[in-house]
């Protein structure tokens, strides 16, 4: 059933013309053309078998017109153009077989109404006024014409019944070509729809890229800037001797280094990782982002007195995206530093199980800390409840990344108080 809808739209685009190409309006004129051209040929060879040859050399004329007019607006893309000439000779061509096919008594003025409803869904906004003064001349003067000079017409039925089929015929033509503008219409209009609410999805997705991207970047930076206002206070607030001003250069230097290094790690995987469907892996050293991610947290660590302690397995090497490993360890430890008291724990380590490398972060925080962990892991968990404001973006991040990488994050209360987040990404 799907294969049959995708190859009618195939067909259809093919017919009308491309979404991506053609706006709404020249597909409906292609369609109108594509569609009238089949029904005046109809009304041809209908003419020819009834003896109206006037109206049957009309008929030609105006079948000639809306090919030559599709041609131009689906080949030449010449829309405009072509509608205005097209109308116009319509217009004009259905005047002349006014007066050959039993004027007010025939079925022409049927015709010139179906051929302003056409025009009117067709023409540009600012062509409406035009159309409709150009429309009401024409009949007006047909209509004059006639009453005044009623020898003008020509009543060119050879038998009562061909005058009734033909005007049936076309109170049918006009019937399917309306209904045709219609249903075209509506299934453009809804394809117009779903392009505009996919591109309002895709807003909202890239809105949520921004906001995960300045999340990612106040995490990170926030770290080393505040290292950074600690050593300045210091320089300029104590009186330092001159070897601890050297350390205190020393240690601003380092952490404006890894602060470069940070903002130039997230910025090239944002460019490069902007969707995590577009993950490229490769083998990374665990041990070695565990260490980078803790040194530009260790000053955080030491001003709220907390003991960090490491406790890496040399040369563990996972298959994984050393940015997003970086990151998702990063946010781990600030928000252990967050929740832990002053003079408390948070215990690094990395681990082989199995096939599995662990990268665990433990600490010692309140059973506050404990309660809001579970909160948002049994809402970042449930599909219908993964609103990005209303859960901790820094938790759904890692899971998300986690994830990309084949991986997964878990976390479970200690005993004595506090709480382990265990990350699990598959080994080389």
């Amino acid at each position: 059933m799907l294969s049959e809808h995708v190859n009618i739209r195939n067909i259809l685009s093919k017919i009308v013309g491309d979404p991506t190409q053609f706006s709404l309006q020249h597909r409906l004129f292609n369609a109108f053309t594509f569609i009238g051209f089949i029904l005046v040929l109809a009304t041809l060879i209908f003419n020819s078998f009834s003896g109206l040859y006037y109206s049957a050399l009309i008929s030609l004329v105006i079948s000639l017109l809306f090919a030559s007019s599709y041609y131009q607006s689906t080949v030449k893309k010449r829309y405009i153009q072509s509608f205005v000439i097209m109308i116009i000779c319509l217009n004009l061509l259905l005047g002349i077989n006014y007066f050959y096919n039993a004027g007010v008594a025939g079925p022409t003025l049927l015709l010139l109404l179906g051929v302003y409803l056409a025009t009117m869904v067709l023409s540009p906004k600012d062509q409406y006024i035009f159309w409709t003064v150009f429309n009401g001349i024409l009949i007006i003067v047909l209509l004059g014409i006639e009453f005044n000079f009623p020898n003008t017409i020509r009543g060119t039925y050879s038998e009562r019944s061909v005058y009734f089929l033909d005007n049936l015929i076309t109170y049918l033509i006009v019937s399917l070509l309306t209904a045709a503008g219609v249903i075209t219409f509506v299934y453009h209009y809804n394809v117009e729809r779903k392009t505009v609410e996919q591109q309002s999805e895709l807003l909202g997705l890239l809105n949520d890229e921004k906001i995960r991207l300045i999340s990612i970047l106040s995490h990170d930076l926030r770290a080393p800037i505040s290292g950074i206002q600690t050593y300045l206070n210091r320089f300029f607030h104590e009186n330092l001797s001159a070897e601890e001003k050297r350390i205190v250069e020393q240690q601003l230097l380092s952490l404006t280094q890894q602060t470069q290094q940070l903002l130039d790690s997230v910025l090239t995987w944002s460019k490069a990782y902007y969707h995590v469907e577009q993950v490229q892996l490769s083998t990374i050293d665990l041990a070695e982002c565990l260490r980078q991610s803790t040194a530009l947290y260790t000053h955080l660590a030491q001003h709220k007195k907390i003991n960090l302690i490491i406790q890496t397995q040399a040369h563990l090497r996972v298959t994984g995206n050393e940015a997003m490993t970086l990151l998702i360890i990063r946010n781990l430890i600030d928000n252990a530093i967050k929740f832990t008291d002053e003079g408390g724990e948070i215990r690094l380590e990395t681990r082989k199980e199995g096939n599995a490398a662990i990268v665990s972060v433990a600490d010692s925080g309140t059973g506050k800390a404990r309660q809001i962990a579970k909160d948002l892991f049994e809402k970042i968990n449930n599909p219908t409840d993964r609103n990005i404001k209303d859960v901790g973006l820094g938790l759904t991040m890692c899971k998300q990344y986690a994830e990309a990488q084949g991986g997964h994050i878990s976390y479970s209360t200690n005993i004595s108080g506090g709480t382990t987040f265990l990350v699990q990404f598959p080994t080389s």
